[in-house]
């Protein structure tokens, strides 16, 4: 666990090898943010991972999808689980074209 002891401590840069997703330049950024910025900013991405893990609910066949995850508990792998799926079940693919073709045999 990261110790937060003071607001100008070294505990952003130690974390950041753990964040591979996070961008050198959007750590610049948040370091600069008042207290307030940063609180709008975690309620917005609150809300959108909440948006990203209930995604797929209420679509009946994909409660029994292996690894399609229960209700708003999706996570990505969830998803690509259930995206996995569906394209090695459907007859076309997009592979070649965005128009999409049959799938060879």
């Amino acid at each position: 666990m990261i110790e937060v002891s003071e607001p100008n401590s070294d505990w952003i840069d130690a974390l950041i090898p753990k964040l591979p997703f996070v961008r050198a330049d959007f750590v610049a950024e948040v370091k600069d943010m008042s207290r307030e910025e940063l609180q709008r900013r975690v309620l917005i991405q609150s809300d959108y991972i909440g948006g990203f893990a209930s995604s797929l609910d209420s679509i009946p066949e994909i409660r029994c999808i292996p690894g399609a995850g229960v209700d708003r508990c999706r996570d990505a792998q969830n998803i690509r689980a259930v995206v996995n799926a569906l394209v090695k079940h459907c007859p076309t693919t997009w592979e070649h074209t965005w128009k999409g073709q049959r799938k060879e045999a």
